[in-house]
């Protein structure tokens, strides 16, 4: 307990660590603001970086163009789409009847299309007709760099590589040599019910970032005409072509060289378009350099990394792995309030929760101006990961010097204060193993931190010097019956002997004196007295020289209970034996004595008429006698000092008896290597007196 008071160190740490945090996040938000206004101060005027995409042409669909990080393969599979979770957030549109889903990519300097379409009625070319418009096919618009409208019609045979052909207004005929156009290459893979379609257009084909894309379907494999068309366009007469919403090369080049590590850094334009990005959010750094060769065996390494992840996300908020922060309409257009308040000229600050929710994102937004205004924002990400890393490492070291501290701290304490109870304990079992349990001394067997120097060794120095003045008085008290015994016969003797002169004397006169013989029966009372208290004392001595021999007790109990009767006639006796042989080693003298003393008080608190029960069972391999009386019963308060020397409840009632009968009986009962108790009857109709002796 009195380690655990060292936890509050490690709180006033953790606390001192927040207010830190809180310090270190402010000064985060000012850099990242004053880094965001350092980019819009470079881009300031440059109203030609932005002006290579039309704003807000009437009449023109935005398509959306997502920047790609990895190569893709024609394969018509969306393997490489569904890692940007692109397949799910592709666009749709319907035409009469079926719907189709197309979602563009653009990597180095190449326009990639992922196009599914639901189509139950597939009618593929047919190489023998000239005809392109006779089957199933896919429509291209765009405009070259003279600005002249090209058209690219995309043609399959089946599943597998595809076709392209530049064709008419009409998209009938091939033009040219009817040669295939090689730098539009695509792939398809047909079904029953959907084909997808999978192809590459070079960006430099493409001007004025414009471009249109149709599917045209015929129903039947047999008519072969032309029953529905539907494109990425609101109508064919307005506008085939669709706006691609892509990025500046110049602009993220430019952004590119200027870029922060650990960052993210967007340039909108006033249609909150994304005109370039770079950069990404930081990693968990420790993530990799933990990953290894695993096992089912728990390391102390691997508890210890999961109570520092638990210490990290409870407390600081930091949990482990990448951030999942990746939306890909993010990466064509923005709209959130901190980008709206900078295009209105104001900049400032935001912050949000990763999109997985685990993380915190601080966005930093500064106007980009001209001389006609506002044109533009730059938006700064960067995440919390830094500073919640530094503050993971110092929580780190501090919970590591706190329980490092407190460990040893604990078992120091739990060594100590173990050492001195052992010691304790230890002096206790000695003390309480020289005294027995009717609280006699057993010897002085104190011997343990006599000489520590401690508060220890002054209380077992104490104890040894109070049990050994203990035991000098426990010698006297044992020897005063028999000083009693020697000092007081010497003036009985003279008055049992001035007692007979008188008596003599007065049967000669023939005068029976009424006092005389009073005061003889005192004297008897008194010599009585003396005898069995030293008889008393000098029983465990006259116990320890008595012979010991093998004995039957069944057979002792029959003839002792025999003679009994014979000498009191009028308390019936009734004598039970469950074995007809009990044999036990002992002194069949003294065992007859303890009976005599067990008989005594039964007979004292019996009830008139009422037998004496005595029942000899044998119980494994003890032997158990029993000396029951119907009588009253034994107070609960009395019964653990039944067998103490001096003690009785007789009163006046029975004189003679002065309490060491019971006491006489326990002692032969343990000198016998056994015990003896008191108990009351279940059924309340008396005492019961059992004494358990070992069989031979």
């Amino acid at each position: 307990m009195l380690g655990l008071v060292l936890l509050v160190i490690p709180y006033l740490g953790i606390q001192s660590l927040i207010a830190m945090k809180n310090f270190l996040l402010k000064g985060q938000e000012q850099a990242q603001l004053l880094t965001a206004e350092g980019i819009a101060t470079l881009l300031y005027g440059r109203d030609e970086l932005f002006n290579d995409m039309p704003s807000s042409i009437d009449g023109y669909e935005e398509l959306p163009i997502y920047p790609l990080d990895t190569n893709i393969q024609l394969d018509a599979f969306d393997d490489e789409w569904r890692a940007y979770g692109l397949t799910r957030k592709s666009t749709t549109y319907r035409g009469s009847g079926i719907f189709f889903e197309l979602v563009f990519g653009e990597r180095e300097g190449y326009i990639y299309g992922l196009l599914q379409v639901n189509d139950s009625t597939p009618v593929n070319r047919d190489p023998t007709l000239l005809r392109l418009n006779q089957s199933d096919h896919v429509r291209l618009y765009f405009r070259d760099e003279q600005g002249n409208d090209q058209r690219v019609q995309i043609v399959w045979e089946g599943s597998g590589v595809t076709t392209s052909y530049y064709v008419d207004e009409r998209w009938r005929n091939y033009l040219g040599d009817g040669l295939p156009d090689t730098s539009i290459k695509g792939y398809i893979q047909r079904s029953s019910d959907s084909y997808t379609l999978e192809f590459r257009v070079p960006l430099d084909l493409i001007s004025g970032r414009q471009l249109g894309l149709e599917v045209a379907d015929a129903h039947s494999p047999q008519e072969r005409q032309i029953n529905a068309r539907f494109g990425t366009f609101k109508t064919l007469e307005d506008n085939p072509y669709s706006q691609m919403v892509m990025r500046s090369p110049r602009l993220q080049d430019l952004l590119d060289g200027i870029s922060t590590t650990n960052s993210r850094v967007w340039i909108i334009d006033r249609d909150y378009r994304v005109r370039a990005s770079s950069g990404e959010l930081e990693k968990d750094r420790e993530l990799n350099e933990l990953k290894g060769p695993t096992n089912n065996n728990v390391t102390l390494r691997e508890v210890w990394r999961a109570l520092r992840s638990w210490m990290t996300d409870r407390i600081i908020g930091m949990p482990e792995g990448e951030i999942q922060d990746y939306d890909p309409r993010l990466t064509t257009s923005r709209e959130e309030l901190v980008l709206r308040n900078a295009l209105n000229a104001e900049s400032g600050i935001q912050k949000r929760q990763s999109l997985d929710g685990k993380s915190t994102i601080i966005t930093a937004a500064h106007p980009i101006r001209s001389n006609s205004g506002v044109i533009g924002a730059v938006l700064l990400e960067q995440s919390t990961h830094q500073i919640l890393g530094l503050q993971s490492e110092a929580l780190e070291r501090v919970a590591t010097l706190t329980l490092i501290s407190l460990l040893a701290v604990i078992i120091t304490l739990l060594s100590f204060s173990a050492r001195l109870a052992w010691r304790i304990r230890r002096l206790g079992q000695e003390a309480s193993m020289s005294i027995d349990d009717y609280g006699r001394l057993r010897g002085l067997s104190i011997a343990r931190d006599l000489r520590a120097g401690d508060e220890i060794g002054d209380l077992a120095r104490n104890i040894k010097l109070a049990l050994e003045k203990l035991n000098q008085h426990q010698g006297f008290l044992a020897n005063i019956p028999r000083t009693l015994r020697h000092e007081i016969n010497n003036p009985l003797n003279t008055i049992s002997t001035s007692l007979d002169n008188l008596e003599r004397e007065a049967l000669a006169g023939d005068d029976k004196n009424p006092y005389l013989a009073s005061a003889r029966r005192g004297l008897q009372r008194i010599s009585i007295l003396v005898g069995k208290l030293a008889d008393a004392a000098n029983l465990e001595e006259v116990l320890d020289t008595e012979e010991m021999f093998e004995f039957d007790l069944a057979a002792m109990l029959s003839s002792y209970v025999q003679n009994q009767q014979k000498l009191s006639p009028n308390q019936p006796l009734q004598l039970h034996l469950s074995e007809p042989s009990v044999m036990i080693h002992g002194s069949d003298m003294h065992i007859e004595q303890l009976l005599d003393k067990l008989l005594d008080n039964a007979r004292d608190f019996s009830e008139l008429n009422e037998p004496i029960l005595i029942n000899l069972l044998v119980i494994k391999n003890q032997c158990e006698l029993q000396v029951i009386n119907k009588g009253p019963m034994l107070e609960r308060n009395d019964i653990p000092n039944l067998f103490q020397i001096m003690h009785s409840k007789r009163h006046d009632k029975t004189p003679g008896h002065f309490g060491l009968g019971l006491y006489v009986a326990r002692i032969i009962a343990e000198h016998h290597g056994g015990t003896i108790k008191a108990e009351n009857l279940a059924d309340g109709s008396g005492p019961c007196f059992r004494v358990r002796l070992p069989m031979s």
